[in-house]
């Protein structure tokens, strides 16, 4: 993929994800179900008037900063001799971009949901044959509609479904709430799949492609994983600022992953910012906009360094580098350097058949306090179908 080609048109992405909404008839029916609804349509209007029939709405999955996300599921598997943990196994979510009277803004929202359609087509077309479990920790895309209806603005996606709900945010928060350390097995695990997924990214194709969002309400945890170990996935989401890959903006998206991997590391040990507390609860806000987290992150005052591994200080050290000297092997050299010690804690997982009781009861606790898909909302939908 060279510079002159425009990224919205990959074609992998295009031959994976053919659009779902070609039929003129079926745009036509669109225009007649938009009049019958208000002015301002709810979310789920706006996705009903959007996605073909093929997909059933199941429950609301959350609003982001430029679409609306639904849990669904292909029509073909909602029927009366199907179960919910069928029905689960084969959900999606869906994507439609947020309405908007302004036409610049509507634009903008359209555009960041082709770029996070086209990411994903792109990254999951062009991945080898023999590829590593690290390679599937981006959300994959499997249908969209680009071509916006002007009256209705409800381009979406349909994309890999995460069902837990769980975010790195939620099980930061829940370390918080129930008293709860993040381990070192997390730790390392979580490492090597995030940085192994953005240097695929920064690597694809000759150019290249930078995240430049990362943060940890955009990681979300696919639980039990993939891995031989079963240790939870972290799979990034939320690829709507995608550019080019350039020097600088690669040191960018490397300092943002170091910043949030320190500072989910720390998290319930008392020495980070916004944990352990009263004074300075945790907060998303405080987090994605200023640099508190990154300015104290070096800070290692007030930490019990007997609690913790060398490997575990060493990770510690190496994220919080003032200077990236080298951003095209940045990453690498990381992975390199931690491998031995996260193929321990995987290791150990494999033979205990999943993750340690500590990291299982954060990841429970944190469940509590996610947005996860209910078998309650599965079986909801499932009657209608009796």
């Amino acid at each position: 993929m060279s510079k002159e080609q425009d990224i919205s048109q990959p074609p992998s992405a295009i031959e994976r994800s053919p659009s779902g909404l070609s039929s003129p008839d079926h745009r036509t029916q669109l225009r007649e179900r938009s009049r019958e609804l208000s002015q301002n349509p709810s979310p789920i209007d706006v996705l009903r008037m959007s996605i073909p029939d093929k997909y059933v709405y199941i429950q609301d999955a959350g609003s982001g900063s430029y679409g609306h996300v639904f849990y669904c599921a292909p029509k073909e598997y909602i029927h009366k001799r199907s179960s919910v943990n069928v029905v689960r196994s084969k959900a999606v979510v869906i994507k439609v971009a947020k309405r908007a009277e302004d036409d610049d803004k509507g634009f903008i929202f359209r555009n960041a949901l082709a770029r996070e359609v086209e990411t994903a087509g792109y990254f999951h077309g062009n991945l080898p044959e023999q590829r590593d479990h690290e390679d599937l920790s981006l959300a994959d895309i499997f249908d969209y509609d680009r071509s916006c209806l002007d009256e209705l603005q409800c381009d979406w996606g349909c994309f890999e479904a995460i069902p837990s709900g769980l975010t790195l945010w939620t099980l930061c928060k829940a370390t918080q709430r129930h008293g709860i350390r993040v381990t070192e097995e997390l730790s390392f695990h979580f490492m090597r799949q995030i940085t192994g997924a953005l240097d695929a990214l920064h690597n694809l194709s000759q150019d290249g492609i930078v995240h430049r969002n990362v943060n940890p309400q955009n990681v979300m945890i696919r639980f039990p994983g993939r891995h031989p170990s079963r240790l939870p996935d972290a799979v990034l989401i939320d690829c709507g600022s995608v550019e080019f890959a350039t020097p600088d903006l690669v040191k960018e998206d490397i300092k943002d992953t170091f910043g949030m991997l320190k500072f989910f590391n720390k998290a319930g040990w008392g020495c980070d910012v916004g944990h352990g507390t009263q004074e300075k609860p945790i907060c998303s806000k405080g987090y994605l906009s200023g640099q508190e987290a990154y300015d104290k992150s070096s800070d290692m005052s007030g930490l019990d360094t007997s609690l913790h591994s060398p490997e575990w200080l060493d990770l510690q050290q190496w994220l919080s580098k003032d200077h990236i000297a080298n951003a095209d092997g940045e990453l690498k050299a990381m992975r390199y350097r931690f491998l031995p010690w996260t193929k321990k804690w995987q290791q150990e997982a494999v033979d205990r058949g999943g993750p340690s009781p500590k990291s299982l009861e954060l990841l429970r606790a944190a469940q509590q306090d996610a947005n996860s898909l209910s078998d309650d909302s599965i079986r909801a939908v499932l009657a209608k179908f009796e």
